[in-house]
C-alpha cells in the first residue's frame, strides 16, 4: 500500500514530466517556421581593399573562423572561380572531438570591396550570409547579416534555444578578425 507522501511524490513527478513534455512540444510547434537571424558589425582600422582581400584568404580564415566547438580546417573548390557568382567551395571544419563537418558555400553576389553574399548549407541547416563593406575614416566597417533555417523542426528548435550563443561566438570571431588584420597591417604586410 502506498502512503500519502509517496502518492504526492508520484503525482508531482508526473506533473513535472507532463509540463516538460508539453513545453518541448510547444517549442517544436512554434519552431516550424523559425528563422535564425544575426547581425554583426565590426570596425577594422585598415583600408577596405586590405580587409576585403584578406578576410576570405584561407590562412586568415584559419585564424578567425574557428569557434569554441569547431576548428576551421580549410577550403575545397567544388566548381567555378573564387568569388564568381554561382561558384562553390566546401568549408571544412573539425569538432574538438574530431568529427568532420563540411558546409557548401555558393556565391550569390560579389562586388569587389563592397559586397559579398553566399549560401551555406549542410545536411541539417541552410544559411544565407550577406556581407557589406564600407569605408569609414580610412578603416572598414563590415556588416554581416545571417538568416538560417533547417527543414527539421527539432533543429529549428535548437537554433531558437542556442541562437544567443551563436551570436556571441560570431561577435568573438569578428573581434579576432579585427585583431589579426590590424596586426598584419601594422606590421606592413600590405601587398
Amino acid at each position: 500500500m502506498t502512503s500519502g507522501i509517496e502518492k504526492g511524490l508520484i503525482l508531482s513527478m508526473f506533473l513535472y514530466f507532463s509540463i516538460v513534455v508539453i513545453a518541448f512540444l510547444l517549442l517544436l510547434m512554434t519552431s516550424i517556421n523559425y528563422e535564425f537571424r544575426s547581425l554583426v558589425q565590426t570596425e577594422i582600422n585598415t583600408p577596405i581593399d586590405f580587409v576585403f582581400k584578406r578576410i576570405f584568404d584561407e590562412r586568415i580564415m584559419k585564424q578567425w573562423l574557428s569557434s569554441p566547438s569547431l576548428e576551421f580546417i580549410g577550403l575545397v573548390n567544388v566548381r567555378g572561380f573564387k568569388n564568381e557568382i554561382g561558384s562553390q567551395r566546401k568549408l571544412v571544419f573539425a569538432s574538438r572531438k574530431g568529427a568532420k563537418l563540411e558546409m557548401l558555400e555558393t556565391i550569390t553576389a560579389h562586388k569587389e570591396n563592397k559586397h559579398l553574399a553566399f549560401d551555406l548549407s549542410d545536411p541539417y541547416f541552410n544559411f544565407h550570409v550577406d556581407m557589406k563593406f564600407e569605408e569609414n575614416n580610412g578603416g572598414t566597417l563590415i556588416s554581416e547579416s545571417i538568416i538560417g533555417k533547417s527543414h527539421n523542426h527539432f533543429f529549428n528548435a535548437m537554433m531558437r534555444i542556442f541562437g544567443g550563443k551563436s551570436r556571441k561566438v560570431k561577435a568573438l570571431q569578428y573581434a579576432k578578425l579585427k585583431e589579426v588584420l590590424e596586426g598584419e597591417y601594422s606590421l606592413g604586410e600590405e601587398e
